[in-house]
């Protein structure tokens, strides 16, 4: 059978056979190459690949974070859901990845293809707000000018939400993670199967109340879709701060500020900007000239049925600021495996799930 064929190198993690989106073994056949998804037709093509009963994973990564991507690659794999989208910041990068991945696990490098998406990567803004426009991390021969993982995480955003108009259900990963049960038995039961996004709340006291580590938004193919509005902002008010002049080479603020102001800014149904506007340089600009520079109270989060949730504002119909335990709880511990490659520490973080 299929589970013969696949290694398990996480003994401790399960697989789930029973699962409704269990996909090992069930995706098109796709050329496991690097493919740039910077055009439409290539992002329909990796969407017809790589997604399964309309559901699609996806997770980031640079040249350093390469462990961390083979790490969650082998995981999803593991507990059987094949439908994942690895994207990283350059064919390069990708070709990296998938030469260790050979290494860690020949079948696994025979059937995942990686992604990249070079027109994000390459404005203009990213020679003054990056680490230079179309920069690649594995083609860095000079630790004194890396690339940016703000410049990644944008990436990220811009690709999420042309794919939000095309799958049903978008499940938006870090590569820290580890699946402890199957993340759709409560992703599409009600009360989150109602939700157009489902999100994780930061730890008490962090700087902004949601994390943007992941993320899970259905139904986002509608014209007037919460959930795609929200994504859509988060590239958008990026693009706009790397448009700003500046005297000097810095970095935008980081993706979970924009997700946050994004959030309130739905939440109330006018548009807001305070998390983005700690940046000094943001905060004079013209994008926070409305007392920008000094966040807004935290969102709040109610409680029904142990769920915690947030209504939106009418016209974007609903936003479920909630938690996936099985996802969002992380396994305590290092997992090296036989892999050759560095350990990878994961955290347990108390009090999220």
């Amino acid at each position: 059978g299929i589970m013969s064929r696949v290694e398990r190198h996480f003994p401790l993690l399960p697989t789930f056979l029973n699962s409704s989106y269990y996909s090992l073994g069930k995706l098109s056949s796709a050329p496991a190459a690097s493919h740039d998804v910077s055009g439409e037709a290539a992002l329909a093509a990796a969407v017809h690949e790589r997604s399964f009963k309309g559901e699609l994973i996806v997770f980031s990564f640079n040249f350093c974070a390469i462990p961390e991507a083979i790490n969650a690659a082998l995981m999803l794999r593991q507990a059987g859901f094949a439908h994942f989208m690895p994207l990283s910041d350059g064919r390069a990068t990708c070709e990296a990845m998938r030469q260790q991945l050979a290494r860690a696990d020949a079948e696994a490098h025979a059937s995942t293809p990686c992604y990249f998406a070079s027109a994000p990567n390459s404005l203009g803004g990213w020679a003054s707000w990056g680490g230079g426009a179309g920069c690649v991390s594995a083609e860095q021969v000079s630790p004194a000018r890396p690339c940016a993982v703000e410049q990644l995480w944008y990436v990220r955003y811009a690709v999420a939400a042309r794919l939000l108009r095309q799958v049903g259900g978008l499940l938006f990963l870090d590569t820290d993670f580890a699946l402890l049960r199957d993340p759709y038995t409560q992703l599409k039961a009600p009360p989150l199967s109602r939700a157009s996004l489902v999100l994780m709340p930061d730890l008490r006291g962090s700087a902004t109340p949601v994390n943007a580590g992941l993320w899970y938004a259905q139904g986002a193919g509608a014209p007037s879709s919460a959930a795609r509005w929200v994504v859509e902002q988060v590239a958008r008010r990026t693009e706009a701060v790397i448009r700003l002049p500046t005297p000097r080479k810095q970095l935008p603020p980081y993706d979970q500020a924009m997700l946050n102001d994004a959030l309130a800014s739905a939440s109330r149904g006018v548009s807001t900007a305070s998390y983005m506007c700690t940046h000094p340089r943001v905060a004079a600009s013209s994008l926070c000239a409305s007392g920008g520079g000094r966040p807004r109270p935290q969102l709040p989060w109610l409680r029904e049925a142990g769920v915690r949730w947030r209504d939106v504002a009418e016209i974007l119909s609903r936003l479920y600021l909630g938690c996936i335990s099985g996802v969002s709880r992380l396994y305590l511990g290092c997992i090296s495996g036989d892999l050759g490659l560095p350990r990878m520490n994961l955290g347990c973080i108390s009090g999220v799930s």
